[in-house]
């Protein structure tokens, strides 16, 4: 449907049509997708101790008493977790 603005024409959707409001779906997907990201960023910290990865590094790091490069990595561990808050 084409309606007169001033000068202009624009085109708009239909009076039901699903562009004029958001599909009820998209809140909670990005809401469970943004939920699945946070588990998936804490849980591997905890599997990579086993395996590889930023886990790894901090044992590598306590192992070998290099406690202020493990506090580095902590600190980064905690800064992520933080602002996905």
């Amino acid at each position: 449907m084409i309606k007169k603005a001033g000068h202009r024409h624009r085109l708009e959707p239909p009076a039901g049509h699903f562009l004029r409001r958001p599909a009820q779906i998209v809140t909670p997907f990005v809401s469970y997708l943004i939920y699945q990201w946070d588990i998936n960023i804490r849980l591997a910290t905890i599997i990579s101790f086993a395996g590889g990865g930023i886990g790894l590094t901090l044992t590598t790091f306590f192992g070998s008493l290099q406690y202020h490069k493990a506090g580095t990595v902590v600190a980064f561990i905690v800064l992520v977790v933080a602002l996905m808050e």
